[in-house]
């Protein structure tokens, strides 16, 4: 069988098409993409990059301090041009204690039990960050998330990714292109992330706070891949917000991220 499918592989290369995309945390599950306009380059597209994941949540007392670092790493990337792509995934299992997290989605928990399998760690905690889906450590611990970010930086995007996004009230039409070739299980992650949000828990360990949030993912969808690939989706979110949507392949065994990009979407007037 597998003789019989590599002497087809040429045409099933021209053929090739995105599955289907859908709401999952893990690191492979399609669903059917819907329909955007067409896509340009980025230009960071082969540059050094690091996507930094925050695993957090409303309900843990430990996790105010994280979502701070976030905020301050997300900041000096936008002053200093890095290529550097902050993304806060909510979890949910803290909402049973006292306070339900207005952001939180079982699909992120998944997602980081996904990471805690490939990190080969006893399990999720919060706050956690992971950086380009290969170093994991506690959120809220600035040089190693500085030093891991320089890591990143160092190492040139293997699959360039071109982006473009249209937003209209509460969607998205996002479209994507690749043109080299990616491991074999990779998937392709689409996140739309909301800009800013602020909450105020009356219960649970943060009850009393003023609680703010960036680059909260409100949206996320995981497809699978084949080369080359053009792929378009939408993605939705509960109203119109400014924010960006962020790109990235992903190697489907290991986790490790091998590309980004990442488009702003500015809907808020002044």
């Amino acid at each position: 069988m597998t003789t019989l499918l590599r002497s087809f592989l040429p045409l099933l290369l021209l053929l090739a098409a995105i599955g289907v995309a859908m709401n999952t945390a893990t690191f492979a599950a399609p669903a059917s993409p819907a329909p955007a306009p067409g896509s340009a380059p980025d230009a960071k597209a082969e540059q050094g990059f690091a996507l930094v994941e925050l695993f957090t949540s409303e309900g843990c007392s430990s996790c105010p301090s994280a979502d701070a670092l976030l905020a301050r790493l997300a900041g000096d990337a936008h002053k200093s041009g890095q290529n550097v792509h902050c993304l806060s995934f909510h979890v949910d299992y803290w909402d049973r204690l006292g306070w339900k997290d207005p952001f939180s989605d079982a699909a992120y928990s998944r997602r980081q039990e996904e990471y805690a399998r490939v990190l080969k760690i006893r399990g999720p905690y919060t706050p956690q960050m992971v950086v380009n889906g290969a170093r994991e450590f506690v959120g809220s611990d600035r040089p190693i998330a500085e030093q891991a970010i320089e890591e990143g930086l160092s190492r040139p995007a293997a699959v360039p990714i071109e982006l473009s996004v249209v937003a209209e009230e509460k969607t998205i039409a996002v479209e994507c292109k690749l043109h080299k070739d990616v491991p074999v299980g990779a998937v392709l992650c689409v996140a739309w992330a909301q800009g800013n949000a602020y909450s105020s828990p009356d219960r649970g360990e943060n009850g009393g706070r003023k609680l703010r949030h960036v680059n909260v993912v409100r949206d996320f969808r995981v497809i699978e891949l084949k080369v080359p690939f053009e792929g378009k989706l939408t993605l939705k979110r509960p109203d119109p917000r400014d924010g960006v949507v962020v790109a990235f392949v992903q190697e489907g065994k290991t986790g490790r991220v091998i590309g980004v990009a990442a488009k702003p979407v500015l809907t808020e007037k002044p």
